[in-house]
């Protein structure tokens, strides 16, 4: 097993008795370093067979500089341990933070989540065979001659012309990860954008084309989603009237789940209360 550890305040690893006091000369020398840098961050590659859960989660464990409380570990679901860590993180390390919110280079990718390949143009051979009809794009309805640059989603049938790729690129549009203030007042500009984002996130969350269930909010899709905008997740209640706020079915009662158009308007709103 690979992966990084620390030797930071707040994120110990077991000391080596048998090393002795060389153990701990070693640590007061990285501490100084620290100190120097300005990090109390000393991150170092480990090479292990056999790793405890807690030396992957330390900043879950008791005393552990971001332990997690029983109403976050219930809320977490599979997709939820990250975001409650970028939730985190910024009351332990600015800087931390700062590096999670950077934009990840996110090429182009449908609502499902599949890669999405350039469109090759197609020869004719001379008799009127081999030749495509045009395509329309599926963010802007421009339609996009054979022959022009277009990225298609072959199984979805979904398809992106030139400009939309580089916006949704350039953008950071295609990345299902943190959602900084700038980029939320772009993308409550964009009501298509918006629709993209949610159904990504629906797709992510195993409800593509259906409907997103009180129980599939509350358990992974808040905790994500609220993470990815820096905020840690309301409580239980909060959620709850999030959810039945957009479920109202108009006569008073709500609906048991929320549909693509209930959840842009949730998610329309959470980005309008990020960008203020």
């Amino acid at each position: 097993i690979t992966y990084f550890d620390s030797d930071g305040i707040g994120w110990e690893a077991p000391r080596d008795e048998s090393l002795g006091r060389l153990a701990s000369d070693v640590r007061v020398m990285r501490l100084g370093c620290c100190v120097h840098s300005g990090s109390f961050w000393d991150w170092r590659l480990v090479h292990e067979q056999s790793v405890p859960l807690q030396a992957l989660r330390p900043h879950e464990s008791e005393g552990g500089p971001m332990p997690v409380t029983a109403r976050q570990s219930s809320m977490a679901g599979p997709m939820g341990r990250g975001a409650l860590l970028r939730a985190g993180l910024r009351t332990i390390d600015p800087g931390i933070q700062r590096v999670l919110q950077r934009k990840a280079v996110v090429y182009a990718h449908c609502p499902q989540g599949h890669p999405m390949q350039p469109s090759e143009p197609q020869r004719s051979s001379g008799w009127g065979l081999g030749t495509s009809l045009p395509s329309t794009c599926s963010m802007c309805s421009t339609t996009v001659a054979d022959g022009e640059p277009k990225l298609e989603c072959m199984p979805c049938g979904f398809c992106l012309c030139g400009p939309c790729d580089r916006k949704g690129l350039f953008r950071g549009y295609y990345s299902l990860g943190s959602v900084d203030v700038s980029t939320a007042r772009l993308l409550i500009q964009e009501p298509d954008w918006i629709r993209y984002k949610a159904k990504r996130y629906m797709a992510a969350a195993g409800v593509a084309g259906g409907t997103l269930g009180l129980d599939v909010w509350q358990g992974r899709l808040a905790v994500r989603l609220y993470g990815d905008l820096g905020q840690d997740p309301p409580c239980k209640a909060e959620l709850i009237e999030t959810f039945r706020r957009h479920s109202e079915a108009g006569d008073g009662s709500w609906n048991l789940g929320l549909d693509e158009d209930a959840f842009c308007n949730l998610l329309s709103e959470l980005l309008a209360d990020r960008k203020s």
